[in-house]
């Protein structure tokens, strides 16, 4: 039997395929366009296939009034940034 395949993008991925690395950035830019956008390129010169770029409206996801409202609303981009980043 051998193991399925799916096309992502313009690539087969899964059975005897090459890997397909998907790099994940979570909040750790901490609010920071400029170091989101380093981070991101880093991730393409590392030759990834894609990037998860993690983000969340603290308010929707979030009790106020907790640790992980404050620190996702510190780290929260606006989506105009989030769009520029990945243009």
């Amino acid at each position: 039997m051998t193991a399925p395949t799916m096309r992502l993008g313009g690539r087969s991925v899964g059975g005897v395929n090459p890997t397909y690395v998907i790099a994940e950035i979570g909040v750790n830019y901490e609010g920071d366009a400029d170091i989101c956008a380093r981070m991101v390129e880093a991730c393409a010169a590392a030759g990834v296939d894609a990037v998860k770029l993690q983000t969340a409206d603290p308010d929707e996801h979030y009790a106020p009034d907790t640790e992980s409202h404050a620190t996702y609303r510190r780290a929260m981009l606006p989506r105009e940034s989030t769009a520029e980043i990945f243009a």
